[in-house]
């Protein structure tokens, strides 16, 4: 029998693949309550940090999501799993929250 040209690659080489950040598959998501792959929410800026971490949670029940001051210093690394809302002293949130 001919030998194929066509490589089917196993389990260890699909997992060692360099794959696209999970944002760039998932950014397009549409936005609709349940949607998981919703990145960002808009919607809740002006809200509460904690209605707004229900409203995140909702839609994204597997996501870390935590509230902090706006002035707060972070890491800058990106987690494909966590949603930092940031609030102004009042604790309403003073900007968009998504994922990273």
């Amino acid at each position: 029998a001919p030998s194929s040209s066509r490589h089917i690659p196993n389990r260890a080489q699909l997992l060692s693949l360099k794959l696209l950040p999970s944002w760039s598959i998932c950014r397009f998501g549409s936005g609709r309550m349940g949607d998981r792959t919703k990145t960002s929410w808009p919607e809740v800026e002006g809200l509460p940090g904690e209605l707004a971490k229900r409203k995140i949670l909702a839609d994204r029940p597997g996501l870390n999501v935590i509230v902090l001051p706006v002035d707060s210093v972070v890491t800058t690394d990106y987690d494909i799993k966590r949603v930092r809302v940031f609030v102004n002293p009042a604790g309403i949130v003073a900007k968009v929250p998504k994922v990273g």
